[in-house]
């Protein structure tokens, strides 16, 4: 393979096989590469899942958004057919589920190539990624710190370009605590646009499912694939205009911007992140939005 793996997104990749430059069997290799490089030092994948990759190599049919495109998958409440689901806890460590989950089925018809589940908190309720039954995930800028939970065993393999991005869920902020800890995109969406979700009554429906992404164009395009926006022959270069990709690649109008500088629980907040909430908005104010400092409306 005469590319550079780490250089390109999710669907960037899954151009190249479209294309017949590269093929999924040989990205494949890249990430296994690469998570045999730096697992060792990060612990961000627990499970490997090598038959499931094998097979769905196999069955590539290269009609999905994402096709051949190496993935991982937060092991927390997301059921594939035979191989562990811990969710971080010592005592579901040896529980398989007898079927997939109508999210791993969707994953799986994508054209992902799913080859490993990575860590999480214990149940999903921490800050950080670190539980017993595996232990601490590391964050790749720093082996000192934690990569931030739950999702922090994907953010580590995003980070780490072992893969281009990956499952990953957030009820109180576990797809966008580690993305920030790890230097990646994470987005959280509006709960009820994912239409497999797994997780609709966890936290009363506060927590909802998507991926830890290099590039906000994958994480749109992922979006598209989980609420049922692809159409036949989805296209990159030119996005049907009812799509989030779509909808990524217009400049925004102008907004109004809330800036609050103050926990909503009236905890001290670090110097550090008021200097890069100060920061953000500058940036905001210069691309053309008004952004105003303001208060939390609710009692936290």
């Amino acid at each position: 393979m005469m590319l550079d793996y780490t250089q390109y997104d999710a669907l960037g990749l899954a151009q190249l096989v479209r294309n017949g430059d590269v093929s999924a069997g040989e990205l494949l290799a890249a990430a296994k590469a690469r998570l045999h490089r730096f697992n060792p030092l990060l612990n961000a994948v627990v499970t490997p899942m090598d038959a499931l990759a094998e097979s769905l190599l196999d069955k590539l049919d290269g009609k999905g958004p994402f096709t051949g495109v190496p993935f991982l998958v937060k092991d927390l409440m997301l059921r594939f057919a035979g191989f562990p689901m811990s969710n971080g806890s010592v005592a579901m460590k040896d529980y398989r589920p007898a079927a997939d989950s109508s999210m791993a089925a969707a994953l799986n018809a994508a054209g992902l190539i799913t080859f490993g589940k990575t860590n999480t908190s214990e149940l999903g309720a921490s800050s950080l990624a670190n539980n017993a039954a595996f232990g601490p995930t590391l964050n790749p800028w720093d082996l000192r710190r934690n990569s931030g939970g739950s999702s922090g065993g994907s953010a580590a393999a995003v980070a780490a370009r072992i893969v281009p991005m990956a499952y990953s869920s957030d009820g109180g902020g576990s797809i966008r605590l580690p993305a920030s800890y790890c230097g990646i995109f994470g987005f959280k969406p509006s709960r009820g646009l994912n239409r497999f979700e797994d997780l609709s009554q966890a936290w009363g429906g506060a927590v909802v499912a998507h991926a830890l992404t290099v590039s906000v164009r994958d994480s749109a395009a992922y979006l598209d694939l989980v609420a049922g926006n692809t159409v036949s022959g989805y296209s990159l270069s030119n996005p049907a205009i009812d799509t989030y990709l779509y909808a990524a690649t217009q400049a925004p109008k102008p907004l109004n911007i809330a800036l609050i500088n103050h926990s909503p629980i009236s905890t001290a907040v670090h110097r550090e992140c008021l200097a890069g909430a100060a920061a953000a908005a500058t940036l905001c104010e210069s691309l053309g939005h008004v952004v105003t400092e303001s208060a939390w409306n609710f009692d936290g």
